[in-house]
């Protein structure tokens, strides 16, 4: 997927490279491509706060109105709708993150943490105490686990269970 080429090389940037990976390894890649979305591609705000990959390859971008999900052709939106638990919990997208399932994690500004469920194409709340206020990290263990990062606490979810 052309999205997961400039992700990909994003995140690899970001993480840097082994030691032992040299210019050859850099040379086998296609030449990079790097696409404008915005409104006019459909995304629901202007700025983009976060950006993720899951395991099915969707790029999810997370701005200050709701987030998308781009399949390297068209945007699909996810909004808050307070008559309908299964969406997004809220629209201020602080974080995304995919786990070593491919499950995607959404933390907010208020309404807490929300992970996306692929089958129903609906957002569910882990828990009471993860289901309000910031969300402003999430990282994965070894195990799976999770570590959500708030304003006032390191908080961890058992994600397996």
């Amino acid at each position: 997927m052309l999205g997961g080429l400039l992700v990909g090389l994003l995140f690899g940037l970001a993480y840097g490279t082994p030691a032992h990976a040299g210019q050859e390894r850099w040379d086998k890649l296609a030449t990079p491509l790097f696409e404008h979305l915005g409104l006019e591609q459909g995304l629901p705000h202007p700025v983009g706060m976060a950006l993720a990959q899951d395991g099915e390859g969707y790029i999810w971008i997370g701005t200050q109105s709701g987030l998308a999900r781009w399949n390297g052709y068209q945007m699909r939106n996810f909004i808050h709708n307070a008559a309908d638990a299964g969406s997004l919990p809220g629209d201020f997208i602080q974080v995304l993150h995919a786990d070593n399932q491919g499950r995607l994690w959404v933390g907010t500004a208020t309404a807490g943490l929300a992970v996306y469920d692929r089958q129903k194409e609906q957002f569910i709340r882990p828990n009471a105490e993860l289901a309000q206020g910031a969300v402003n990290a999430i990282v994965s263990d070894a195990r799976g686990n999770l570590w959500i990062g708030t304003p006032t606490a390191l908080k961890f979810y058992d994600a397996a269970t």
